[in-house]
Formats: C-alpha cells, sequence, structure tokens
C-alpha cells in the first residue's frame, strides 16, 4: 500500500450541529479525504479536551497572594508603622518561600509540557487508499488504522480485519487508609470480584499530594463539584473497616447479577457530548 507524506495542516473549527452517518469504510481503501473533512467539520475527530494551563502570571499570583502572605505583609507593615526596622528579618523567610514555591510550579508545568509533546503518538490510517500517518487528534471516526503490536490504542475502536489482543487493567484513584473502608482488608475484598489487575497509583500518597498533583494537572476543579457520585450515593454509614472475602462472597451468592445487570442495561441512557 503506497504510503502518502505525512499531513501537518492544522484542523478546522467543528460545527456540532452537522449529523453525519456512520460509515463503514473498506480495510483497502478506508475514507476519503472529503469524508474526512466533513467528520472533522462535525466534531468527530479525536481532538482531547485540553485541561486549563495555568499562565506564568497566574502562577506567580497564587504563590505571592497567599492568605499566610497576606497576614506577613500586613504584620510587616504594622512593624514599619512602629519603626522597628530590626523586627522585619521575617520577612526574608516569607520571600524565600514564595520565590521557591513559584519556581517549582513554573518547573512543574514545563516538565507537564514536555511530556505532553513526548507523549504525541502518530498513527497509520488508509485514506483513499494510501497509508498516512496522522497524530492522535487528527484521527477522525470510522477511520481505518493499523495497529502493530505494542502500538497504543487511543480511542474506541473495532476490529475489522486481523486480530487485537491488548493489556487491560483497572485503574483506580483508592488511597491507604484516606477514608474509613479503604484498609488494606476492604480493597482486598473490593479487587476479588473482578478478573483484571487493579492498579493503584495513588495508594501511598496522603491527601495533600494528590491535591497537588490534581492542581498541577488540572482535574482539581472538576472533583469538587457539587454532584453527587457513586462515593455518597452508595457509601453505608458505617463502613466495614475490616471485611472477609469468604464473608462477602456468601452474602453476594443469594444476588440475581444477572438480572441485576439486565436491569442496568435497560435503564441505561446515552448522552452524546460535543465540544
Amino acid at each position: 500500500m503506497p504510503r502518502k507524506q505525512k499531513s501537518s495542516k492544522s484542523l478546522p473549527e467543528a460545527q456540532p450541529s452537522v449529523d453525519v452517518p456512520v460509515f463503514l469504510a473498506a480495510p483497502e481503501s478506508g475514507l476519503s479525504e472529503a469524508q474526512v473533512t466533513e467528520r472533522v467539520a462535525a466534531g468527530l475527530d479525536n481532538r482531547p479536551v485540553e485541561p486549563p494551563r495555568k499562565t506564568a502570571g497566574q502562577i506567580v499570583k497564587e504563590n505571592v497572594f497567599t492568605y499566610f502572605n497576606m497576614l506577613f505583609f500586613l504584620l510587616a507593615l504594622c512593624v514599619i508603622a512602629v519603626g522597628q526596622w530590626l523586627n522585619l528579618t521575617f520577612m526574608g523567610v516569607v520571600f524565600c518561600n514564595t520565590i521557591i514555591g513559584t519556581i517549582q510550579d513554573l518547573r512543574a508545568q514545563r516538565k507537564l509540557d514536555k511530556l505532553k509533546i513526548m507523549a504525541a503518538a502518530e498513527f497509520d490510517v488508509v485514506r483513499d487508499g494510501t497509508l498516512e500517518q496522522v497524530t492522535e487528534a487528527q484521527l477522525v471516526r470510522d477511520d481505518i488504522v493499523l495497529f502493530d503490536p505494542g502500538c497504543q490504542i487511543c480511542a474506541d475502536a473495532e476490529v475489522v480485519s486481523g486480530e487485537c489482543r491488548v493489556n487491560e487493567a483497572l485503574v483506580t484513584g483508592e488511597c491507604l487508609g484516606q477514608v474509613a473502608s479503604q484498609t488494606m482488608e476492604a480493597l482486598r475484598v473490593s479487587e476479588d470480584v473482578v478478573e483484571l489487575p487493579v492498579l493503584r497509583p495513588l495508594i501511598g500518597m496522603d491527601k495533600e499530594e494528590i491535591i497537588r498533583i490534581s492542581r498541577k494537572i488540572g482535574t482539581f476543579d472538576t472533583s469538587i463539584l457539587p454532584y453527587e457520585d457513586c462515593c455518597t450515593v452508595f457509601t453505608p454509614r458505617h463502613p466495614k473497616t475490616k471485611p472477609h472475602v469468604e464473608e462477602v462472597r456468601e452474602l453476594e451468592a443469594v444476588l440475581d447479577v444477572d438480572a441485576l445487570c439486565d436491569r442496568a442495561m435497560a435503564g441505561r441512557e446515552f448522552v452524546r457530548i460535543k465540544f
């Protein structure tokens, strides 16, 4: 299959009001250039939703205008007003902490920007019968993408030719001891019902570390929105901190899991979100 030169053109603005039907493209030919343009215009591409990025000015402002800094500045003004200049030495510590915090946040922001560039993968797609290399954001719905062993699957996809074996795992945000139910015994019981490996990247962090990371990657504001989730809806009033696997298995054995799954699927709702 001939290979087309890699495209570097920018994506046009999407028009979400356009409805494009699903098209089952042949693996040998893929989508045409007109079909790709139509899907990009309809917002059916794979552009990521970028988290809010702090500017250098915002980082400096957040580190300077803190509650404690304002309190220390007020105390410094009082000391200056009474003429006790020698008592202003504590401001040196305040300035040092502010400068260090600002430098650390700026370095962290630059590191995140570099990681995004390093993680920007490219994929082989079939379009107009030729092989073309595009970025993750330039993929559109109904594209025919070729995956080699070890490639990252960047979006939900269906296998139209060949076979696909992927490494799957569950990733949770559980942190040991952050809430009463997150004990070693409870974590062991919660993963007993799954066959996939469970990854817990935050397991050894404390709450302040997790909040600091969420602020830097732009997810903190979303996490504190006043909406109910499964933690608030299904959490019992008195959670058990030391459950036993055998006891839980015995209680779950009387449940009609298939009927519960059918009931959940019957009441599901599809929501299509366009940006």
